[in-house]
């Protein structure tokens, strides 16, 4: 999915998100629950608030990239992938799901769901592991199960111009812990320009080049931000740094309720100290 998309995590999204209800209908269970609405919660067209269910639409069109496991074995690249191979994938059919009425909802639908206070909560009760250090976000404390996920991110950035540091950082103001400026600081720190150590990780598990792997996202780069120059090199047209004093901005800009500062547990964990940057983690 890397060059569908640009996507190193779709296997994983998909899997969340259709294996459970794979697993519902086989044993008729017509209740699934999840944690958080991810979209709701940091970015989208809804919010915590609109108590959204699950739907297959959202699946396909979002959660899924609009590619279904049939888009992958029709690909004459994937040569090897099976339709056994992609079996937690298939999504079950209206037919399958109507009689038991499946519903899938959010345990952030019906308690409060603060991702800043439950972390705190976590580390302190029962001694939660963060990342120590990070290089594409501020954020020690999502994620941390996800090995490629500065990766991931980068992805992010090479397509749109943004990533997922900015996510947080627009959260964090949202809640009133962070101000503007040091928000776009923090954009400024891990995001703008930053290649992360933890893409060599990934081109050595995935057996491509660096050049094979940012070949495989040029054609996904949004052309309203990105350009090649003289030189046939990818130039970010703007970014949020450029408009730190715009006219009207001072108008909206919030007051801080709760100063934020990093969550971090402690660094000695099992004898070990966890960084994304390192090599995966044999225990």
């Amino acid at each position: 999915m890397l060059n569908k998309v640009g996507d190193v995590t779709w296997h994983y999204h998909a899997g969340v998100h259709t294996f459970p209800v794979q697993i519902a209908v086989q044993y008729k269970i017509p209740l699934i629950i999840w944690g958080e609405h991810g979209m709701g919660f940091l970015f989208g067209m809804h919010n915590l608030d609109d108590k959204v269910e699950f739907t297959k639409k959202h699946r396909q069109e979002h959660l899924m990239r609009g590619f279904e496991p049939e888009d992958i074995l029709d690909d004459p690249n994937n040569k090897n992938i099976t339709e056994t191979d992609l079996a937690p994938f298939y999504y079950p059919s209206d037919e399958e799901l109507a009689p038991l009425g499946v519903r899938g909802i959010y345990l952030g639908n019906y308690t409060e769901w603060n991702q800043h206070e439950n972390t705190k909560m976590l580390i302190e009760k029962y001694g939660f592991e963060t990342f120590q250090e990070r290089q594409t976000t501020f954020n020690l404390y999502e994620k941390v199960e996800d090995f490629f996920q500065d990766t991931h991110n980068y992805l992010k950035y090479l397509k749109f111009g943004y990533s997922r540091c900015t996510d947080h950082a627009s959260l964090e103001i949202r809640h009133q812990r962070m101000t503007r400026d040091e928000g776009i600081e923090m954009i400024r720190k891990h995001e703008y320009k930053v290649r992360p150590n933890n893409l060599d990780s990934f081109l050595k598990f995935a057996q491509i080049s660096e050049k094979e792997f940012f070949d495989s996202v040029d054609h996904l780069r949004d052309p309203s931000i990105w350009k090649k120059n003289s030189n046939q090199e990818w130039e970010l047209l703007d970014w949020i740094g450029n408009h730190i004093n715009d006219d009207g901005v001072d108008n909206f800009k919030l007051p801080i309720i709760e100063k934020w500062y990093s969550l971090k547990s402690s660094p000695e964990v099992n004898n070990r100290t966890i960084k994304s940057s390192d090599e995966p983690i044999t225990l």
